[in-house]
């Protein structure tokens, strides 16, 4: 029999607590970090067995830092593509347009998810001189440059922007239920509600989110270190060590740190 060598499980974002993500059939499964162990820990059932390696995000360049801004009138919006597929999910839209309606002395910039089209949001943001969308091409850290903080919902772009000294501030039009499966409702997949303020279920609520940050400022950038901490691995070489893992797994010279995982079908 041919030997196919090892399989590889790159991550794309942060492991969530969900029972979707029960199959651990490959031989190394990479995780960004502390949090994503924690969650496969008391997934069940859990099917195949693995070697669970730290090993941090493959998206973030040894260049992507920023320096802290302090409190300034500008944030930027990481948007999403989920409205675009689901009503209800257009809610996210309108508190954040209508909170940049109502508080003109606010600059709103609008960082467009690569999945998403763009109309839907340019919609909303129609005769609204104070929201920039930003060309699509804009990079994460480009966005943020001149932002003091990020609204988001459920992205993984709040690590990042967290790792550039830019708090967060959630918007989410659901009521928060700690122990629902559904992670947008209790927020178990980010845990941003335990580092940042409470999400904003209404544009009132999302200005004093922001109003909350701005006057705290500096407690918040202390949460950002403690959000990437808790989150995330190699935060500034990640893809460098991620390189470096499958060098030695092709090479069979396995001197990294690994936690096992055993194939467990309790709750099937």
């Amino acid at each position: 029999m041919q030997d196919i060598g090892a399989t590889v499980h790159i991550p794309h974002g942060m492991q969530p607590f969900h029972a979707n993500y029960t199959n651990y059939d490959f031989d190394y499964y990479f995780v960004f970090g502390n949090s994503s162990l924690e969650n496969i820990s008391r997934i069940y059932p859990k099917i195949g067995s693995t070697k669970i390696v730290r090993a941090g995000s493959p998206m973030l360049p040894p260049d992507f830092r920023l320096s802290p801004i302090g409190p300034i009138n500008t944030v930027t919006f990481f948007s999403d593509w989920w409205p675009e597929r689901y009503k209800e999910e257009r809610k996210l839209f309108q508190i954040v347009t209508d909170w940049a309606r109502h508080h003109p002395d606010y600059l709103l910039q609008i960082k467009l998810h690569p999945l998403e089209n763009g109309s839907l949001i340019a919609s909303y943001t129609s005769g609204c001189g104070n929201i920039r969308i930003l060309p699509r091409e804009t990079t994460v850290d480009a966005a943020l440059r001149n932002a003091s903080i990020a609204i988001v919902s459920w992205s993984v772009a709040s690590i990042e922007a967290a790792l550039l000294y830019r708090p967060c501030v959630v918007v989410n039009h659901r009521n928060y239920d700690r122990f629902s499966p559904d992670y947008r409702v209790s927020d178990n997949y980010l845990h941003l509600e335990d580092f940042f303020p409470p999400r904003a279920r209404t544009p009132e609520e999302l200005h004093q989110r922001i109003l909350l940050v701005l006057k705290n400022y500096d407690r918040y950038l202390g949460k950002c270190n403690d959000f990437v901490e808790y989150h995330l691995d190699n935060p500034r070489n990640s893809v460098k060590r991620i390189s470096d893992l499958l060098v030695e797994i092709a090479a069979g010279k396995e001197t990294f740190p690994f936690s096992p995982i055993e194939e467990d079908l309790r709750g099937m």
